[in-house]
């Protein structure tokens, strides 16, 4: 009587084959809660694909990755990681400090938006201003023009009545 116990996916019996083994599918899927699965039941995370590439490298986005990352920091001696491209251990520890890390750039990231909003504001107020003036210059501008067209037309009439010093020093 033979008695077999796999208790570990081995690169033999799933790799060799044209079908790539559930570890590599659900890595390509992106779903992390089976590749987590996978892993507790002893799925090898060396294992890899027909064109040598491993699950984690496969991983079709970052839960998947840290799912990898995970199970390294839960069982540090179950596999050779370092074939398996896992970069480091995920503990508890540093998702807690990448997650206030995150919370702090965002808080950082709305502060710097409030700014820029504040700053819009502000300098939309002083445009107003600035525009108010420009508008009384342009008014400024459009008399002395006025004037001046009209003073040209009474001394092309002849009509012209000196004034100012001229006016005095002419008259005596």
């Amino acid at each position: 009587m033979t008695l077999v116990l796999a208790l570990r996916c081995c690169c033999v019996c799933c790799c060799t084959s044209q079908d790539d083994p559930p570890l590599l599918k659900a890595s390509k899927a992106g779903d992390a809660e089976r590749v987590s699965r996978l892993l507790a039941h002893g799925h090898d995370p060396t294992c890899r694909d027909s064109k040598g590439r491993t699950p984690y490298q496969l991983a079709a986005n970052k839960e998947v990755r840290d799912a990898f990352r995970r199970f390294m920091a839960e069982q540090p001696d179950a596999w050779d990681y370092s074939s398996s491209d896992i970069p480091s251990p995920l503990t508890p520890e540093m998702e807690t400090a990448q997650q206030s890390k995150k919370a702090e750039k965002r808080a950082r990231q709305k502060a710097k938006e409030k700014d820029r909003t504040d700053g819009k504001a502000a300098a939309g107020g002083s445009s107003t201003a600035a525009a108010a003036g420009d508008s009384f210059d342009d008014e400024l501008a459009a008399a002395m023009a006025e004037a001046a067209a009209i003073s040209n037309r009474a001394a092309a009439s002849g009509k012209a009545k000196q004034v100012g010093p001229a006016a005095s020093s002419n008259s005596s």
